[in-house]
């Protein structure tokens, strides 16, 4: 039988999970260039932008950064949430975790950045869209899903 406290820290990590790939999506900022064309801009549309325009060096950043290593450590919570598969992974999770929490604000930083890069520009001007606030709750809810559980274990 699974303990309440278990299910909602399930629920908890499936949620976090699923915005996590809604923010993907989700319209981070609007570009207006030229005060003419307005150009929402998601995550997605940075990572195809960076790819189609050859920057792989920031196309990596960008993407480990923003999207793979978050991925990774919700992935990980929700593994670690799951009740019957606790045991068996908790020590290795809960280091991989641990390390990954390490880097937790890295995604934050590269999209502010992003944001800053286009306020100095005199041809663009960029709007904050609903789609950042909801990465920076999911940032959150992965910083405390983790803290939560690395308190628990110590």
């Amino acid at each position: 039988m699974v303990s309440n406290s278990a299910a909602k820290k399930f629920a908890l990590a499936l949620l976090t999970l699923a915005l996590l790939l809604i923010s993907w999506w989700a319209p981070l900022f609007t570009m207006t260039q030229l005060w003419l064309f307005d150009d929402r801009v998601s995550m997605l549309s940075v990572v195809a932008t960076l790819f189609d325009s050859a920057n792989y060096f920031l196309l990596l950043l960008v993407a480990s950064a923003s999207m793979l290593l978050p991925l990774v450590k919700a992935l990980l919570i929700l593994l670690k949430a799951m009740p019957h598969w606790q045991y068996e992974l908790s020590t290795r999770v809960n280091q991989v975790v641990k390390l990954l929490s390490r880097w937790a604000m890295l995604d934050i930083w590269v999209v502010a950045l992003m944001i800053v890069v286009i306020k100095l520009s005199a041809w663009a001007d960029a709007q904050v869209e609903w789609g950042l606030y909801l990465h920076l709750v999911v940032v959150a809810l992965l910083w405390w899903q983790s803290r939560s559980e690395n308190q628990t274990q110590g």
